[in-house]
């Protein structure tokens, strides 16, 4: 793809333009409170989507649990097979690993505030990959994960939920998709 297919415009003409016919674009989804429940679902991914990036702000819950990510297809989420590992660092260290989902970070409390970026992105034939850093806004942590997943066909669906199920209590979640 060449640049002209991106973008046109530059820094000289102050302004740079999407080319919407070559099909990149970033299109942000609603705003969801995570307030309460124990999974937050965004469905209806259309099928020309590469990426992901899902943005937190102050997502808490009631539980120690680390945040976990689960995709999947219209037959359903996936809740086996991912290859992942989170860790943290800050007043201390730790780490962990999951095959139930893309595991963001590991420890935590139900003081933990998480913001920051999580993106999930294919490399071609349903297979995805996760990458993750985010921040606590309420203790002295960076918690970071990553992970890949084939599918058995094309992502439909993305769930934030958590190890243990515990309730979400504060903040808010969005996802933006590119194709």
């Amino acid at each position: 793809m060449s640049k002209s297919q991106i973008a046109t415009g530059g820094v000289a003409d102050d302004a740079i333009t999407i080319d919407k016919t070559s099909g990149v674009g970033l299109i942000l989804g609603t705003t969801v409170a995570t307030t309460s429940g124990t999974a937050i679902d965004f469905t209806s991914i259309p099928s020309s989507v590469k990426r992901i990036s899902m943005a937190f702000n102050q997502v808490s819950c009631n539980g120690t649990a680390p945040r976990l990510i689960q995709i999947g297809t219209s037959d359903g989420l996936v809740t086996s097979g991912y290859i992942s590992s989170g860790g943290y660092t800050g007043s201390g260290t730790g780490g962990g690993t999951s095959t139930a989902g893309f595991l963001m970070g590991a420890g935590g409390s139900a003081s933990d505030k998480t913001v920051g970026i999580v993106t999930i992105q294919t490399i071609g034939s349903n297979t995805w990959c996760m990458s993750s850093v985010s921040g606590d806004g309420a203790n002295a942590y960076v918690k970071m994960g990553g992970g890949s997943i084939t599918l058995s066909g094309v992502l439909d669906r993305v769930r934030l939920s958590t190890t243990s199920g515990a309730t979400f209590d504060h903040g808010s979640v969005n996802i933006a998709l590119e194709s």
